[in-house]
């Protein structure tokens, strides 16, 4: 299924502004879902959410992550603001 932005949006602002959970784990996932998607359709292929990438000092977890030819190569981390 092909999320838009537009879904992406909605269910930031349902989950914030409906049911006031602008603090919820999975707040971004549809959104990190979306960005998935559209790096797959401009050519990134791989590119997967919730992804452990390793550090300095230890590996942090990056909500999108893409790894190539043995490496990491992307990583993207999504905030959000109330």
């Amino acid at each position: 299924m092909m999320i838009t932005l537009q879904d992406a949006i909605d269910h930031l602002y349902d989950l914030a502004v409906h049911k006031g959970r602008s603090q919820s784990p999975g707040r971004l996932r549809v959104l990190a879902d979306y960005c998935v998607q559209e790096l797959d359709r401009r050519g990134v292929r791989g590119a997967r959410t919730e992804q452990d990438v390793p550090g300095g000092g230890r590996a942090k977890t990056w909500d999108i992550a893409w790894h190539c030819q043995g490496k990491h190569r992307l990583a993207i981390s999504l905030k959000s603001t109330r």
